[in-house]
């Protein structure tokens, strides 16, 4: 996506640009991992995660910008925060972000990691639940869905590793 459009993003969702924000939006949108905010954070200051937790003087762009940024996108709608058991080089849990704000379906790995489920399972997923179950969701807990999402997670064994698949 070219600034323009993330510009016109923006625009329609109510949000002051800064140069900032475009770079934070724009490498969100590029990436297909749903980044943490460090990951974001190496990649707007081109810089490993490793180096990520030792920030240096040339930094433009400071991690808890980046924070700040994901929490402004994510309560205008312009991304999904996801939970993930990730644990961050600083030991502390991670959310995870995703810019695709379509209806569609994630697998959490064993490792914390997350990608989209193919668009066609993604699709058949969603298909399958019956509109008639979400009347009732709204129904008992008064209140009108807006959107919905599902997430698979990969199984663990005692270990913590995914088992084999037989």
């Amino acid at each position: 996506m070219d600034a323009a459009g993330i510009r016109e993003i923006f625009e329609r969702h109510d949000l002051r640009w800064t140069k900032q924000r475009e770079e934070v939006y724009a490498a969100l949108c590029r990436s297909e991992a749903h980044p943490t905010a460090d990951e974001l954070y190496a990649a707007v200051n081109g810089r490993d995660a490793a180096a990520a937790n030792h920030p240096g003087p040339a930094d433009h762009i400071s991690l808890a910008t980046i924070y700040n940024c994901l929490d402004v996108f994510s309560r205008s709608g312009l991304c999904r925060r996801l939970a993930s058991p990730a644990i961050t080089p600083r030991g502390d849990g991670a959310f995870r972000y995703d810019a695709d704000m379509g209806d569609h379906a994630h697998v959490v790995r064993s490792d914390g990691c997350v990608q989209d489920l193919p668009d066609d399972l993604s699709e058949e997923v969603l298909a399958h639940l019956p509109r008639e179950l979400l009347d009732r969701i709204e129904q008992r807990l008064r209140m009108k869905i807006g959107r919905f999402g599902v997430e698979f997670f990969e199984a663990r064994n005692r270990w913590g590793s995914a088992p084999p698949i037989e």
